[in-house]
């Protein structure tokens, strides 16, 4: 479905995109677009919404997508609607995706944010799972990773803006990659950048260091893996390592980092 101009498109009959047989598409190019009739993507095929340039699309109908969401374009995308089913993964490749309604996505979602893409909130969220490169606005509000965290790859940092919480729960693993060579280094993979508020730690929360790219035999190096301008509650209760290292986490005021040595002998799976 291609929207060229401005358009409110309203009513109570469900809006069918797509036969099910590929991803369904909606594009909208310019100017504000509201869509309040209920929007349903075809099952079988990924749900792909296009905003381009400053276009702004206001979803306020109930939204149902069963293979995945994905956001392309500079533009903005508003969720809006508590009755939402989008199931599967959701990306934001580009551009901003806006959630102000508590179910505009589910706590089964997880949510992936390319470089150029962010998240903004208007409403607290639950999500099992938040990984990327992008930026997340929390606007005041708190979101909960209920299962996996995974900022920043190995080069780049997630950042969180804005007061609120980034609150990680009791069963959730802190995933970092991170590389041992190079300008990006000492990069933190997760920041809480200024103005934004707590970092949230609940027991049993765990980090797990993934992979190191780069390290030698006999190395050691001490990585930032999360950066925070507001305070931080709680602690992690342990520390995974990949086979043939050595580790341990420290606390340092508005920073938590490991100290990681890559050893000569067959490595063991340590948990500190």
């Amino acid at each position: 479905l291609k929207v060229n101009s401005q358009k409110n498109i309203g009513g109570t009959e469900m809006l069918t995109i797509g036969d099910g047989a590929g991803p369904a598409g909606l594009l909208v190019k310019t100017g504000p677009t509201t869509i309040g009739a209920p929007l349903r993507f075809a099952a079988g095929g990924e749900a792909v919404v296009y905003a381009g340039g400053s276009s702004y699309l206001s979803l306020a109908g109930a939204v149902e997508a069963g293979s995945g969401f994905t956001k392309f374009g500079s533009g903005s995308v508003r969720l809006s609607n508590n009755a939402n089913a989008i199931l599967g993964g959701v990306r934001v490749n580009e551009g901003i995706l806006q959630i102000s309604a508590g179910n505009g996505l589910n706590a089964s979602n997880t949510v992936t944010l390319r470089k150029q893409g962010t998240l903004e909130l208007e409403v607290d969220q639950v999500y099992e799972g938040l990984e990327g490169e992008g930026a997340v606005m929390l606007g005041n509000r708190t979101l909960t990773v209920s299962r996996r965290l995974a900022p920043g790859g190995a080069y780049h940092t997630m950042s969180v803006s804005e007061s609120g919480a980034l609150r990680l729960a009791s069963v959730c693993v802190a995933e970092f990659q991170l590389a041992a060579v190079g300008p990006d280094c000492t990069r933190p993979r997760l920041a809480l950048t200024s103005g934004a508020g707590n970092l949230w730690i609940e027991p049993g929360a765990c980090i797990e260091i993934a992979r190191v790219v780069g390290g030698r035999t006999g190395f050691t190096n001490t990585f930032t893996l999360i950066e925070y301008a507001g305070t931080r509650t709680g602690s992690f209760a342990w520390l995974r390592l990949p086979l043939g290292m050595e580790g341990k986490l420290e606390y340092e005021p508005g920073r938590i980092k490991v100290e990681l040595r890559l050893v000569p002998r067959g490595g063991v799976f340590r948990l500190r």
